[in-house]
């Protein structure tokens, strides 16, 4: 995690950037290749819904068998206006995030199937120990 300002000056009614980079494993089974859409993973502010961050994956391939890891960064802008009034009594800002990932499943090259992938997950970000915490999806 990190933020462009200091961190112990963030108040409720600061302006700030927070930059997260989450690791995200695909794997694909024995005898299945995954054909991706573009897509993007968007984090939003627990209390309003309003959204502060978004990351873009580009479309590709996941062949049979394969495991790829990706590293999602992950820019977040809190404005003033975000009303960040949890913040001010936990030192905690409690994030929700959620990407849809939609494809075509490819079985022996001869079977189609069409699927979406939905993560929805919360995030906490502590700025006391300057890390993320209750990460889970």
């Amino acid at each position: 995690m990190n933020n462009t300002n200091d961190y112990h000056n963030v108040s409720s009614t600061s302006s700030f950037n927070v930059t997260i980079v989450v690791r995200v494993s695909l794997s694909s089974p024995r005898f299945v290749s995954f054909d991706y859409e573009a897509s993007a993973a968007s984090v939003t502010y627990e209390n309003s819904g309003k959204r502060v961050g978004v990351s873009r994956l580009k479309a590709a391939t996941l062949e049979a068998k394969e495991t790829r890891d990706m590293d999602l960064t992950v820019h977040m802008n809190f404005g003033k206006k975000a009303n960040l009034t949890d913040y001010s009594n936990s030192g905690m800002l409690k994030l929700r995030s959620y990407a849809k990932l939609s494809g075509t499943l490819h079985t022996f090259k001869l079977l189609k199937k069409r699927k979406t992938i939905r993560v929805f997950c919360t995030i906490n970000l502590d700025f006391t120990s300057f890390s993320t915490q209750n990460f889970q999806c």
